[in-house]
């Protein structure tokens, strides 16, 4: 039985790394966002 979940929480955060670092989370944070959108995940 498959049950799906009316809501899903996500943390990013850059640690170490300084602005690289917060570039790489910035870009996950769009791809998460894009595959969401692509599944149909609003």
């Amino acid at each position: 039985m498959n049950v799906m979940k009316e809501e899903i929480s996500m943390e990013l955060r850059a640690s170490e790394g300084g602005s690289d670092s917060k570039l790489l989370v910035c870009d996950m944070r769009d791809i998460y966002i894009k595959a969401c959108k692509n599944n149909s995940f609003n």
